[in-house]
């Protein structure tokens, strides 16, 4: 999880988006949904059986 955190805070800027499957480990799901976005980090999910979605 720190991992994930770290690498996230040092490659993003405010503003930025970041697309990930919507099934994602609980800790990294709450990272991206709720601890990134005062830091106006958005997330876009979506389901992995459905690609199409994305784009």
């Amino acid at each position: 999880m720190a991992a994930i955190d770290a690498v996230l805070r040092a490659t993003l800027k405010p503003g930025d988006e970041v697309i990930a499957v919507a099934d994602l480990y609980g800790g990294a799901y709450r990272l991206l949904t709720k601890v990134m976005q005062p830091c106006r980090h958005y997330c876009h999910l979506y389901r992995s059986d459905r690609p199409a979605q994305v784009g």
